[in-house]
């Protein structure tokens, strides 16, 4: 394990290769040998230009962008939409059938016809009839039965 003080300073060079041939953006990282650093660098990049966000109402009543990858949990609550992420939860204007057209679905899960939840913060799943999903905000949901049957075969694949 190297101690901070032991690394070497790294400079990292910027050079623009901008050609009109070139349909879309994208980015090359060049070196000697893959490392650890540089695969947490490239990941880092592709959340940066490829985070999505969401609008929503704060308690405050601003409007605020919240990224993707923060958001918990949607559903509804007498009513409303609501986006809970770790820090607060927001109130949002589309209905839960445009949420999910909207979010990736390689990373959202729908429970029920008024529930979507991130992957990412799913501590347990339980596969019984009550389909009960332990979130990593300690908050317990539940599955409906109509999407209990497509979340086996997803997950039982």
């Amino acid at each position: 394990m190297l101690n901070l003080s032991e690394r070497q300073a790294v400079t990292m060079h910027v050079t623009f290769n901008l050609n009109a041939s070139f349909i879309s953006p994208f980015i090359t990282i060049n070196a000697p040998a893959e490392t650890p650093e540089l695969q947490h660098l490239a990941t880092n990049i592709s959340q940066l230009t490829n985070s999505q966000l969401i609008a929503g109402i704060s308690p405050r009543g601003t409007r605020e962008l919240v990224p993707v990858d923060q958001i918990i949990r949607i559903h509804t609550d007498a009513k409303h939409m609501v986006m809970e992420t770790k820090a607060t939860t927001y109130t949002l204007p589309q209905r839960i059938y445009q949420l999910k057209q909207l979010l990736p679905s390689d990373l959202f899960l729908q429970l029920s016809s008024g529930e979507l939840v991130n992957r990412q913060h799913i501590r347990h799943f339980s596969l019984t009839p009550s389909g009960q999903v332990l979130l990593s905000t300690g908050a317990t949901t539940f599955v409906s039965r109509r999407c209990m049957q497509q979340i086996r075969k997803e997950f039982l694949k």
